[in-house]
């Protein structure tokens, strides 16, 4: 099973955590992080892994540091890079193949799509595309990578 964006990410947290890294001088201890934005690490880890696989910081033993690229962010528009990096992490990589393949789906279709490549969120049908749906608002539609038709509850590459 592709390791999958972690969903309790924002994007909001994420620019935020590259803004007090940078304000730290690049680079921040975990334990530290925790303290300073009041989270405790277990909420902290998967937002630090979010960074990571988006390429604005570098995660090793209990200690965090911003990328060139993280750099760069924190002075610039961060969401062109954004959408492109979360284009090719999954399940929006394979949300995108498959809607430019199949066309316009709804979200259990394209729940039920994801499922047959080994990509599923949650075990039960149902709570799955709930979940799904909830990481393309917070991520494809806020980045403009694709557009939904709410009457119908599909999904299109815009």
């Amino acid at each position: 099973m592709p390791k999958l964006f972690p969903s309790g990410a924002k994007p909001g947290q994420i620019k935020a955590i590259a803004r007090l890294i940078k304000e730290n001088e690049g680079s921040a201890s975990i334990s530290a992080l925790s303290r300073k934005i009041h989270q405790n690490i277990d909420e902290l880890l998967p937002l630090l892994d979010a960074c990571a696989m988006l390429g604005i910081l570098k995660v090793s033993d209990a200690h965090v540091s911003l990328t060139e690229q993280g750099r760069k962010l924190t002075q610039a528009n961060t969401d062109p890079f954004i959408a492109k990096k979360i284009s090719g992490i999954e399940p929006f990589k394979s949300v995108l193949s498959i809607l430019k393949r199949e066309g316009e789906l709804t979200t259990m279709e394209l729940s039920e799509l994801l499922k047959e490549r080994g990509i599923a969120m949650y075990a039960d049908a149902e709570v799955n595309a709930v979940l799904l749906k909830e990481e393309l608002f917070k991520w494809a539609i806020l980045f403009k990578i694709l557009k939904r038709n709410q009457k119908r509850d599909s999904w299109s590459v815009r």
